[in-house]
């Protein structure tokens, strides 16, 4: 997920809540991720297969600035019980997200491309968990996907991130992609693995596209 310095107040039951799933300020401990094979490594590049997954999403009408803590406390309330059945699930990583423009439930693991209008953000669920045996969101605004596993291109980095140090490492993969010949979608993705407290150079941060 992408994180400000500042922490809005929306945000705190759901950083207490990440803490308790096992995060540190050396980034994230024992949180299950989105399964994945590494088919190819190069340096910060991978190209990796995807697992078929679930992702529980929702939208906001913001900019990136000011959507993220409306949105991940509605998905945190989501897996922390305010469900039809009440049911609690247990967080994993990466946290999703797309802008309004692009449909996250057709790539993976996350769509990150402004365009002004609004904000996509999803929880992948835990593996076994599909849009069948998911507990059905309590709050209209939630809806449960099943995602087929694409074949991705990822390149990491550490930091902090914002919309210009994503474009600049979007448009490194690319170069990577393009030298390497490969066909790609033309939208960019990001995936971020780390609470808001995680040292910045130890920060796990990945711009990611679809290869066809």
């Amino acid at each position: 997920m992408m994180w400000k310095i500042g922490i809005p107040s929306p945000l705190l039951a759901a950083l207490a809540g990440f803490m308790l799933a096992g995060c540190s300020v050396f980034g994230v401990q024992g949180v299950e991720e989105a399964g994945y094979t590494v088919l190819e490594s190069d340096g910060d590049v991978e190209v990796r297969q995807y697992a078929d997954y679930t992702i529980a999403r929702t939208f906001v009408a913001a900019s990136y600035e000011d959507m993220s803590g409306e949105v991940f406390g509605r998905l945190f309330d989501y897996i922390s019980g305010d469900n039809i059945s009440g049911d609690s699930i247990a967080m994993t990583a990466p946290v999703l997200m797309a802008s309004s423009g692009q449909d996250i439930a057709m790539t993976a693991p996350v769509l990150m491309e402004a365009d002004g209008e609004g904000w996509w953000m999803a929880f992948v669920l835990p593996e076994g968990m599909n849009a069948a045996s998911a507990p059905r969101p309590a709050d209209p605004l939630i809806e449960i996907v099943d995602i087929a596993g694409p074949r991705m291109a990822s390149l990491r980095f550490s930091g902090w991130m914002d919309e210009e140090t994503i474009r600049i490492e979007a448009e490194r993969l690319r170069a990577w992609i393009d030298q390497h010949g490969l066909e790609v979608s033309p939208d960019y993705q990001v995936a971020g693995y780390d609470p808001p407290w995680t040292i910045p150079f130890l920060r796990r941060n990945e711009v990611l596209m679809e290869l066809r």
